[in-house]
């Protein structure tokens, strides 16, 4: 049988974690847009013949491709830390849970 080990929830390290990576995320956001807008201001440098419309395309898309998945890790990010919190307080409540309910058998105050 192999050896159990303890475990140990540090509620305020799930939120500084929480708090850390919302800022990180914000960082990232904020890096995103200005990636944008470095793009977008290169107007349309593909010209209009037929192979610069066809290149033109191809970069559009996959700039809309990038962009989604973009919006779909900051959500993901946005998602963790949300169930970091959420953990944090679903763990203190079942600890305060299981200390009330031993509480009846607190003689003499060990």
């Amino acid at each position: 049988m192999s050896p159990q080990i303890p475990l140990s929830v540090h509620t305020d390290g799930l939120r500084a974690a929480k708090t850390g990576i919302s800022g990180s995320k914000e960082d990232l956001a904020a890096a995103i847009e200005s990636f944008k807008a470095d793009v977008a201001a290169l107007g349309d440098p593909f010209g209009g013949d037929l192979i610069g419309m066809i290149v033109g395309t191809a970069h559009q898309v996959c700039m809309d491709v990038a962009a989604e998945c973009f919006d779909s890790a900051l959500a993901a990010v946005d998602y963790c830390t949300e169930n970091l919190g959420g953990m944090a307080d679903a763990y203190e409540a079942v600890e305060k849970d299981i200390e009330a309910s031993f509480k009846p058998f607190d003689i003499g105050g060990a």
